[in-house]
């Protein structure tokens, strides 16, 4: 169960730091598209 989590949370980091590399790049255009 502890590795599950661990995983979970590392694939959470990466989902924020490539939502923050995405808004970074594109500026604030995310309240137009929020998927991309």
């Amino acid at each position: 169960y502890k590795k599950e989590a661990e995983l979970m949370l590392e694939v959470a980091r990466e989902y924020l730091k490539s939502l923050t590399s995405r808004e970074g790049l594109n500026g604030i255009s995310s309240e137009g598209d929020p998927n991309t």
